[in-house]
């Protein structure tokens, strides 16, 4: 799998419409064998960012540069709901960002409401404190993307997810919920890359508004 940064249409005034278009033109890229990063999927959820703003929309893109530049496409799809209509531009990508690349291991299966819930509150945490993160059990999860239950689906996502964690720089294991059997392959996985662990507690006060 190549990884490829998205970008789709924001309309601000159909912020819906917006999420709708981009949930499928990832879902098209994952069929086609990519590994596929949308900013408005992942840090445009309930409790992260909101892309109406402009403040929120300017971190979310900091964030993107830093995965852009270890990124083997860059991919537009500049007609919404078109997306048999895309761009893609390939080479390396090297604008700057202070935001470090960090892989964030929280639980999802089981309680999944509650899991979503926590992982954005970790997810925040991370750009609060000048990180890029990337959640594979945030993006691909979403409706529309991936049926976790297909098992050829959900493959495409633990490999898409894997694909991003060979160029991460740290990955940051959140264990206030324990720790489940997918947070400790990611571990091993990290281990076997050789790449930093950091763990951490969201802390009772942020837990309460993850709840």
């Amino acid at each position: 799998m190549e990884r490829a940064i998205v970008r789709t249409p924001v309309e601000t005034e159909n912020i819906d419409r917006s999420f709708n278009f981009a949930r499928i033109c990832v879902r098209k890229l994952l069929v086609e064998g990519y590994a596929p990063f949308s900013a408005l999927l992942l840090y445009g959820q309930e409790g992260l960012l909101d892309f109406t703003k402009a403040g929120d929309q300017n971190l979310a893109s900091m964030a993107m540069i830093s995965w852009k530049a270890a990124a083997n496409f860059l991919i537009t799809f500049p007609q919404i709901e078109n997306p048999n209509h895309s761009e893609r531009f390939t080479g390396l990508f090297r604008e700057n960002s202070k935001l470090e690349r960090v892989i964030v291991e929280s639980p999802y299966a089981g309680d999944i409401e509650a899991n979503v819930n926590y992982a954005r509150a970790c997810a925040r945490e991370c750009l609060e404190k000048d990180e890029a993160p990337f959640l594979s059990h945030l993006l691909y999860t979403q409706p529309g993307i991936l049926r976790d239950e297909v098992p050829e689906e959900r493959q495409w996502g633990i490999d898409a997810g894997l694909v991003w964690g060979e160029v991460a720089q740290k990955t940051v294991v959140y264990q206030d919920l324990g720790m489940s059997n997918g947070m400790k392959y990611g571990i091993k996985n990290a281990e076997r890359a050789g790449r930093p662990i950091e763990y951490r507690n969201l802390g009772e006060h942020k837990l309460g508004h993850s709840r």
